[in-house]
């Protein structure tokens, strides 16, 4: 029995903590590379504009990355059409060269908060495009981005 108690907390608690996720959805990235003119596209509908979230992209990558950080432009379309745009910066690597994140098969995923305890202010579907806002055309090591939204106790 005190062998199973943790095992069993575990699973509780994992799947309590997915459960959270009420959108999720990825983008495999082609292995020719990431085109700077080619967008991840995610589309989510909000019912509930009381609801509080986290945004949350998921970044995979191989060895083959030659970047510690990775920019990107985040476009968000609200369902009246009114565009908002975000350049943004995350680190995916150590001061001395590890991947942060897990790791699987020789592909690393970091977890990147895009915002924190955000109401959308109307009803209706949300579109989000993502875009690599590196200084190269095409992006070499990246295999997935993924689109999270956590929900929050209000």
């Amino acid at each position: 029995m005190k062998i199973l108690a943790p095992i069993l907390f575990s699973i509780l608690f994992f799947a309590a903590c997915s459960a959270n996720y009420c959108y999720e959805s990825d983008v495999e990235i082609p292995a020719n590379g990431w085109d700077y003119n080619k967008s991840a596209v995610f589309e989510t509908n909000i019912e509930d504009t009381a609801q509080v979230y986290n945004l949350i992209f998921a970044l995979s990558n191989t060895d083959e990355y030659r970047y510690s950080n990775i920019w990107f432009f985040v476009k968000t379309i609200s369902p009246k059409g009114i565009t908002h745009k975000d350049t943004l910066e995350y680190f995916i690597s150590k001061n001395d060269g590890q991947w942060v994140g897990n790791e699987e098969n020789s592909i690393w995923t970091s977890k990147m908060y895009f915002k924190n305890a955000v109401r959308f202010p109307e009803n209706g579907k949300y579109r989000f495009e993502i875009r690599q806002g590196m200084r190269e055309d095409t992006l070499k090591g990246i295999t997935k981005i993924a689109f999270l939204m956590q929900k929050l106790e209000n």
